[in-house]
């Protein structure tokens, strides 16, 4: 055995240790390390709460955020004969419901945006029962994706409606299937009486053996990548598939045809575009609403079955011309030889398949706007010192640098979350030592800008040597 060269250290987190080797909960998690200020963040969801533990010192030490996510939601009922849609185990008690985060479609990644302030990530939350969290089960089929988002400098958590949505995605009130106005009561009922729920279905695979719990418990994956303001979720959708697994007329031609969904976004993750399908079922060439055909085929997947895609690590700029913003999302996938035969469900028969490259070139509406990065020098903290006091502040604070020599050419620059630089406080040449200025909160156009997360970027002979945030508070 060779002698590893590394200086390694290992680091336990007590919290973990605890819920796990008790049996207590089970723990979703992933982690992401930033390229330029040592941001590191273990994120994910344990029970009923999002988490996040949080390092701005490169893992030296951590601060645990948590938020509860538990919203109390109506069990409708059927508008002919009173009976509820759900019921306890005894089949007479009406089940008290709550909408809460799933142990089901965990198999993600994270991606830092806003310049590094926000971490977000994909996942799901479940619709429930009382009677069934106090017993952990749950209701697999009734399963929701959301897009998660930590806020590093405020410490807050917030979420997006994705495939499911109501008046307002991203209003803090996880969608109800039933009411997508959002006024209270059942949109819709069938011929009997029976209200419409409506199920998102995020993954490629479903049969009769495992069913809803096979499908977004193991055969789930959803991904997300990003370049600057530009930001890319893709994720399996199997809702077509699912009908024609149930023979419900009209989807005869969608026998074992997953789809890959996308949305993307060009202001940080904050808002998404609608879901835009490509998928491998040559059927699909054609716009045919009798079934369920929207001419989402991808002749380039021609006899494949993509499955379980992951993304590249980065967004390749293709073109920032105004009127012209593209992007290039790489993109591996594995091509199922037979269906099913990925799925780890399936047990022992496996049959192989073949592991693809692919690349899509993806349209933006808004224009790009690069990263504020320290990637191009980071100086010792030693050496080229830069902070702000006080943070939070309002409505001023001093922002205080040294440099090391004497006649430098130095720019302080502050910026907003998206990148837009909102004014220049010094562009001069400084002598050796300490300086500091004020910075009153104003724009380039004298105007007061609104309460946020702000970066100030410090240049010395043309080098960025060091970025920190600062947070305005009114």
């Amino acid at each position: 055995m060779v002698a590893s060269d590394l200086d390694w250290t290992v680091q336990s987190f007590p919290y973990f240790d605890y819920l796990t080797y008790n049996g207590i909960a089970r723990i979703n998690k992933d982690m992401i390390v930033s390229e330029d200020d040592g941001g590191v963040v273990f994120f994910g969801n344990v029970a009923d709460s999002l988490f996040a533990m949080y390092s701005d010192d490169y893992g030296e030490t951590f601060t645990k955020y948590t938020h509860q996510i538990l919203q109390p939601m109506d069990n409708p009922t059927n508008c002919y004969t009173g009976e509820y849609w759900w019921y306890n185990l005894d089949g007479v008690t009406p089940s008290e419901m709550f909408i809460l985060l799933s142990n089901d479609l965990t198999h993600y990644n994270g991606i830092f945006t806003n310049n590094n302030t926000k971490v977000q990530w994909m996942s799901g939350v479940n619709y429930n029962s009382a009677e069934n969290i106090a017993n952990e089960n749950y209701y697999p089929a009734y399963i929701y994706p959301k897009i998660f988002t930590f806020d590093t400098v405020l410490g807050e958590f917030s979420f997006y409606d994705l495939d499911v949505q109501d008046t307002d995605p991203g209003d803090g009130h996880l969608v109800v299937s039933f009411d997508l106005d959002d006024d209270g009561y059942v949109d819709e009922y069938d011929e009997n009486g029976w209200p419409h729920v409506i199920r998102s279905c995020p993954s490629w695979f479903f049969n009769s053996d495992g069913g809803w719990q096979d499908a977004y418990f193991h055969e789930n994956n959803c991904k997300m990548v990003s370049n600057g303001n530009w930001v890319v979720c893709v994720w399996h959708d199997g809702a077509k598939l699912q009908n024609a697994f149930y023979e419900v007329p009209g989807y005869e031609g969608w026998v074992k045809q997953p789809e890959i969904a996308i949305v993307i976004s060009d202001d940080n993750g904050e808002t998404w575009s609608d879901i835009r399908y490509i998928n491998a079922n040559p059927n699909d060439n054609v716009i045919d609403p009798t079934n369920h055909y929207d001419g989402n085929y991808a002749p380039e997947f021609e006899d494949m079955l993509p499955v379980n895609v992951t993304l590249g690590d980065k967004l390749e700029i293709i073109s920032t011309e105004s009127g012209n913003y593209h992007a290039k999302l790489h993109f591996a996938f594995f091509d199922d030889i037979l269906y099913g035969s990925e799925a780890g469900a399936q047990g022992p028969i496996l049959y192989g398949g073949y592991l693809r490259y692919a690349a899509i070139n993806l349209e933006f509406q808004e224009e790009w706007i690069e990263p504020v990065s320290i990637n191009e020098e980071t100086v010792p903290h030693s050496v080229v010192q830069l902070f702000n006091y006080p943070n939070p502040f309002n409505p001023t604070t001093t922002i205080s640098f040294s440099v090391a020599q004497t006649f430098s050419f130095v720019t302080l620059l502050v910026y907003n979350v998206k990148g837009q630089k909102i004014k220049t406080l010094i562009s001069d040449q400084v002598s050796a030592g300490q300086h500091s200025i004020v910075w009153d909160g104003k724009d380039a156009n004298n105007k007061q800008v609104s309460s946020g997360i702000y970066l100030y970027k410090l240049n010395v002979n043309g080098k960025t040597k060091a970025v920190r945030k600062c947070l305005l508070l009114k």
